[in-house]
This record gives C-alpha cells, structure tokens and sequence, in this order.
C-alpha cells in the first residue's frame, strides 16, 4: 500500500497528519498533548502556553487561550501561522517554522509516532505597530504593555490575488475581531498587513461609502469570510458576530479608496477596507434543508439574527459559498449571487439561499455536538490504491 499524501490541518497549534494507524503523541515539551485523535489520525505539537524559543532575538513568551489561526508562507522555506490569544489583555502571535524540518517531523510521525525534531524557528507578537486611524498616526508595540484589544477570536489569512488576478485583497492580509459582549464600541474588526507586520483597526475607521449603511460596523466578531465578487473593483466580506447585536452582516468594500472616498493605494485602501458599506442579511436560519429567499438590507427589520453564530469559511472551489458553524442550531452554507454588473453593488438584485447540513439534535446529515470552529478543505486524494477521495468537507 503506498504512503497517503500528506495533509494537515492547523487547530489549536496542534498540527494533524494522516497516518497509517492511530498512535498517542506526547506533547513537545513533555506534557501530555491535549488533542483526542480518531480514524487514523496522529498529532504532534507545534509550540505551548508560555512557550519562549531560545535564540529567536525575541523575548515573547506565547500568551494563553489559542483560538484563530492562518498560515502562508513569506518565502519558500517558511511556513508561517498567525495564532489569536482569546484572553481579556490580548494579541496575536506569529510562529514561523523551517519548512523542510516541519515535513521531517510529519514523516517521522507517520514513521514512528513521534516529530523527532525541532522545526520552531521563533515566536513574536504579529505586529510592530497598530494605528487606530487608518494610519495616520501609529503607536510602536512589541507586548501587550502598551495596548488595550479583548478577546481576538477567530481569524483568517488571506492570500494575494485571492480569487484571480485583481480579485479579492491585493496583499496578504489577515482578519480578526474581538468577541467583547460588552460595549460593542470596543468591539472591533481588525487587519494585519502581514507582509509589512502592520496592524489596523476596521471598525469605525474605514470611510462610510454609498448603498449601505457607511463604514466597517462595531460588533461581537467571531470572524468575517472573503467573498469572491466575481470582478477588481471590491472585496466583500461576510461578517459574523457571536454575542453582540448577533445579526449576519455583508461588507462592500471598494478598492483603491482611502477613507475620504478619494484615490489612494495605501494598505487599506488597495484591499477595499478603507471606504466602503454593509448590508443586514435579511433571512432566518433554516429549520429543514434550505431556505431560497434570502435579501441584503440596511434595516434591522428582519435581519438574519440567532443566537451563537460561530466561525464562517468560505469554499475553495466556489468562493461564492460560505460555511457557517452555529453552536446552538448546527452547520449552514450559504450560497450567495452578489451582482456587481452596473456601476457597485446592485443590492436589490442580488441574493442568496442557505442550506442547512448538520443540526445539533438530528438532521438530514447527522448531528454534531456544538459546532464552533469549521474549516472548507479542497478535495484531498489520500493516494490510496483506489484513489479514494477526500472530499471537501468541514474540520470542526
């Protein structure tokens, strides 16, 4: 039987690879590794809590309560994760390992159950200074001494050219939000420049465009999804809020605007997030399979509201299609028609259907036990004998 192909997926810094048989795994700093494995699958650890690499030039030991996370690669003998700390006093921590060395532990774990060898080259916050005004004035960090953010939840990394060329943001960009359920004013969406290890504050900042209600919106933010728009001109994010006013929202951002709406190819505005406007999605979440009906509003009448909306991802093979975890009702995929064929977004002539596909009691595909964090995997051969595929699905 010949090896499967390596695939891996990044949760909670616990990296996981397909593996012949299922094996236990000590954590590396010889504690127990607290991930449960099944079917086959094998863990290794990546870097704990408290966690300093010596002889980085950083003295950063890694903060507590890992949740969201990214991966890239800033060359191509890097792999690099961005990891959200969800604690009161937060930041979000960048963890760069050799790449050549992280596939020798992968090997090594399907060998013989254990990495074998260090591969962690150094640990630091993600950021060396965050502006709170679109970048006009910054303030200097290394630590969370010097700043104020609560609670960054999940998060996502996205790749240039996203989509296509000229589709989706311009840069490598990563998102995130903090989860306060208190003030919503001090509930915001951020975005690192990656590339730059610059931080930006969305949420009442970005400059308030017409169609929409104006402005990147406060709330309790669990994650936002990028859309494809299907043209160069925006960027459309689904923005998801667990607590806070708990209504889906859809951001439109136009690209090549600074926050005054004049032209600009600074960071935020090349992305689209320094001028735009969003939308309620006005629809419920269905009880049965699917609801076909659904419409983008600037009104709270009839917004799409419910209780613990958790993590959205959207699809690799049709970036018009976003996952979305509930924790208390299930896991929906929303499918959406954004028409952009006029001068912007038609709102009015656009629209989008949601498909229910687990519930958390019983349903078409089965239940699943208070689903938060999901993931949209491409098609994965495992290079069995048959060919038999993987198909895309969602790590929870």
């Amino acid at each position: 039987m010949p090896s499967p192909e390596l695939r891996f997926l990044v949760h909670s810094i616990a990296i996981g690879t397909m593996a012949l048989s299922a094996s236990t795994a000590s954590a590396l700093d010889g504690g127990t590794l607290q991930v449960n494995t099944h079917n086959g699958w094998s863990a290794f650890e990546v870097i704990s809590v408290r966690d300093n690499p010596v002889g980085d030039g950083f003295d950063y030991s890694m903060l507590g309560t890992f949740d969201g996370l990214g991966a890239f690669n800033p060359d191509p003998s890097t792999l690099r994760i961005h990891v959200n700390h969800e604690i009161s006093d937060t930041a979000i921590s960048e963890v760069n390992l050799d790449l050549a060395s992280f596939r020798t532990a992968i090997a090594n774990t399907i060998s013989n159950g254990v990495p074998g060898n260090s591969f962690v080259t150094s640990a630091r916050q993600a950021y060396d200074r965050w502006s709170s005004d679109g970048g006009t004035t910054w303030t200097d960090t290394s630590n969370t001494s010097n700043t104020n953010f609560s609670r960054f939840c999940s998060g996502q990394s996205y790749l240039p050219n996203t989509f296509g060329p000229g589709r989706g943001f311009v840069d490598n960009v990563y998102v995130t939000g903090e989860e306060s359920f208190g003030n919503l004013n001090f509930s915001r969406l951020f975005a690192l420049d990656s590339d730059n290890r610059d931080f930006y504050q969305l949420s009442g900042v970005s400059g308030a465009a017409a169609g929409g209600l104006g402005g990147m919106p406060f709330d309790s933010w669990e994650n936002a999804a990028l859309l494809d728009t299907g043209e160069t001109d925006h960027v459309a994010l689904l923005l998801s809020p667990d607590g806070g006013t708990s209504r889906m929202q859809l951001y439109i951002g136009e690209k090549g605007k600074g926050t005054d709406g004049s032209a600009s190819n600074d960071f935020l505005a090349r992305n689209g997030l320094a001028y735009g406007s969003y939308y309620y999605l006005n629809d419920m979440l269905p009880t049965s399979e699917i609801s076909t009906d659904g419409t983008f509003d600037t009104t709270t009448a009839g917004a799409l509201t419910a209780s613990k909306l958790e993590d959205v991802d959207t699809s690799p093979s049709d970036p018009t299609r976003v996952v979305l975890g509930n924790q208390n009702f299930g896991v929906f995929n929303f499918d959406f028609d954004l028409d952009f064929s006029g001068s912007g977004f038609d709102a009015a002539g656009s629209g989008f259907s949601i498909t229910r596909t687990h519930a958390n009691a019983s349903g078409r595909l089965g239940s699943l036990g208070d689903p938060d964090n999901v993931e949209w995997s491409a098609p994965t051969v495992l290079g069995w004998a048959d060919e038999m595929p993987f198909s895309a699905g969602f790590a929870l």
